[in-house]
């Protein structure tokens, strides 16, 4: 019975041998395929990774011009804004100045008739030779 037994032990062991062998290449041959696909993986996924740093760079140039062209509005705004309150202000220096220049020859008829009263008055009291000290009030320039 012991010999029975060492002979169908070995003749298992011999059996088993080759599907042990056969596993352990297939197990292999899987690490190998594991190994091809987490590599293609990775180059997929670096690829994925450049694309997607393109994609961001692009929009950040994209982003920039779009605020450049704000920032170049803004500016034509507070160029027109200035331009207008600078019209206004000039108007209204324009408008005093021309008030000023056609109240000048009225305001030098009205210190020419004041002139000629205060002489006309200085006439009178001399001619009335009233006292001198009212005269100094009344005395022309």
């Amino acid at each position: 019975m012991k010999k029975l037994f060492i002979i169908v032990t070995y003749a298992l062991i011999l059996l088993y041998t080759p599907i042990i062998h056969a596993e352990k290449e297939t197990v292999s041959e899987r690490l190998i395929r594991v190994e091809e696909s987490i590599k293609s993986l990775d180059m997929r996924l670096s690829q994925r990774i450049e694309d997607t740093n393109k994609q961001i760079d692009l929009l950040r140039r994209d982003i920039d011009r779009r605020f450049e062209d704000e920032r170049i509005f803004n500016y034509f705004i507070l160029g027109g804004i200035f331009t207008v309150l600078t019209l206004i202000c000039t108007l209204i220096v324009v408008i005093i100045w021309d008030r000023r220049a056609s109240l000048k020859p009225l305001w030098m008829e009205i210190n020419h008739l004041k002139n000629d009263l205060k002489a006309k008055v200085y006439d009178i009291y001399e001619h009335l030779e009233i006292e001198k000290q009212g005269l100094k009030k009344f005395k022309p320039v």
